[in-house]
């Protein structure tokens, strides 16, 4: 069965890969990605299972073992600068003390969007999932806690967000330096299977929607980012907490 479905999956990845030659998949793309008879429903653990030779990425299950090579689009995440590791005031302990605390920094702000610590999330957020594989061009991430400004309580369809920056953030515009942005939800659609992502183009770039119980997700990145690496990007989640 391992076999079967190895080579289903280097069947989607070949696939992939002839497919970024043409104009962002030819056309609006809005599909939940399959190949032959049965659905990539395991493209979150694509990593896991397959060794990308032309790109000279790997990725272990369980750990990172990731070979760059000068003009690989990848990167590894474990290299990464967090602007906001080092933020004023950061708080440790139980998930309600933190939540608090954030709150409390953001003063009340309008946007419900807060700056928090990727510790202060990974309390937040049990399990949520941030890549260990990230577009080659990516030095920085910026991370933010985000709230529902009436309640004070996490925000259910968007609870936090990650912006993957190849700037310092907020240094220079968005459109210059932001490559790409995670958004984790804690709202899951029951009749959908997790892993499976759904392709849409969008305004300048493409956006990935998949779930991994019990958090959804959203990826977007820009159309300077090639369509398949998008894609490892959105299959090679870890356990946040577990990113060094």
């Amino acid at each position: 069965m391992c076999q079967q479905l190895h080579v289903q999956m280097m069947a989607c990845a070949t696939l992939l890969f002839a497919m970024r030659h043409s104009l962002w998949f030819a056309a609006m793309l809005v599909v939940t990605i399959a190949c032959a008879d049965a659905p990539l429903s395991r493209v979150g653990d694509i990593s896991e299972d397959i060794i990308h030779d032309d790109a000279e990425v790997t990725v272990v299950a369980g750990e990172e073992e990731i070979l760059v090579e000068p003009d690989s689009p990848y990167g590894r995440a474990g290299d990464l600068t967090w602007s906001n590791d080092d933020i004023e005031g950061i708080t440790s302990g139980d998930t309600a003390a933190v939540l608090t605390a954030v709150w409390d920094r953001g003063g009340g702000a309008s946007s419900g969007f807060i700056q928090a610590a990727r510790s202060e999330i990974a309390v937040s957020l049990p399990q949520v999932g941030f890549p260990s594989v990230v577009p080659s061009a990516v030095r920085y991430v910026s991370s933010q806690l985000v709230f529902d400004t009436s309640s004070g309580l996490l925000d259910a369809a968007t609870s936090a967000a990650f912006g993957l920056w190849s700037e310092t953030p907020y240094s220079v515009a968005r459109e210059a330096g932001q490559q790409a942005v995670l958004r984790v939800g804690q709202g899951v659609d029951e009749g959908v299977a997790d892993n499976n992502i759904s392709v849409e183009e969008v305004p300048e770039g493409i956006s990935l929607r998949w779930q991994e119980r019990p958090y959804s997700y959203e990826l977007f990145c820009r159309v300077s980012i090639e369509a398949q690496v998008c894609l490892e990007v959105a299959g090679s989640l870890r356990p946040l907490a577990q990113l060094g």
